[in-house]
């Protein structure tokens, strides 16, 4: 296997993107460790390409795509590590990176005609190898002809696994603000692959919230976690 270990220096000030997987000049391990970024860098990486981050000060410069062999990332300092990679990740010290929560009504197809909303929200990836999202919206208005049906968000910087019965995840909203028709408590669910839902237990089981149980000043703020990533 070629190695190829950087340590103790100060790295990528000219800000050059680099693609491990395209490059002879680095390995198929890669190590950096003590460094510090000093401009802003995208790297990409291969399904033969290991890329192993420790104890690295600024690296929230640095954001990683691609799909890696191997991703290890541990106790790097000042900014989170960005990043949409997929792969073998082992995950400490992943900092949080901006998602912007797309509401649509009507199901995966349906969309968010006639309703005006605000959000935010942030990913961050967990130890475990899954990711938690947080995501807050507020409604301010609702035209005639609004779109209906079931409730969803998209939008996820990262896909969650449902290959196993217990990959997606759930939690309970931490805010839930001028709803209506509510008749219990209800959960955050991650759907499939970066899509959330709200439900609730009703007479018939447990149901998908609607445009019904939405108002024009309607507030939302949850948590859901994945417990694998793609």
């Amino acid at each position: 296997m070629q190695e190829f270990h950087i340590k103790d220096t100060t790295w990528n000030c000219s800000g050059t993107s680099i693609d491990f997987s395209a490059s002879t000049s680095y390995g198929e391990a890669n190590f950096f460790t003590h460094n510090t970024w000093c401009g802003t860098v995208s790297w990409a990486g291969g399904s033969s390409t290991s890329l192993f981050l420790n104890q690295n000060t600024d690296i929230g410069k640095l954001t990683l795509s691609g799909a890696w062999g191997n991703l290890v990332n541990s106790d790097n300092m000042i900014g989170g590590l960005a990043d949409t990679a997929t792969g073998n990740i082992s995950a400490s010290g992943f900092g949080q990176i901006g998602w912007t929560p797309v509401v649509k009504f009507g199901g995966s197809g349906g969309s968010s005609t006639g309703w005006t909303y605000a959000s935010s929200g942030f990913a961050a990836r967990l130890p475990n190898g899954g990711f938690k999202l947080h995501g807050e919206i507020t409604f301010s208005a609702k035209a005639g002809g609004a779109a209906t049906g079931s409730f969803n968000v998209s939008g996820s910087p990262y896909l969650c696994s449902t290959s196993g019965a217990g990959d997606p995840g759930g939690g309970t909203p931490m805010v839930l603000l001028n709803m209506s028709g509510l008749v219990s408590s209800v959960q955050a669910q991650m759907l499939s692959d970066s899509t959330v839902v709200l439900t609730q237990y009703a007479s018939v089981g447990q149901v998908v919230l609607t445009d019904a149980n939405f108002t024009t000043s309607s507030q939302i703020q949850f948590d859901v976690e994945c417990n694998k990533a793609q």
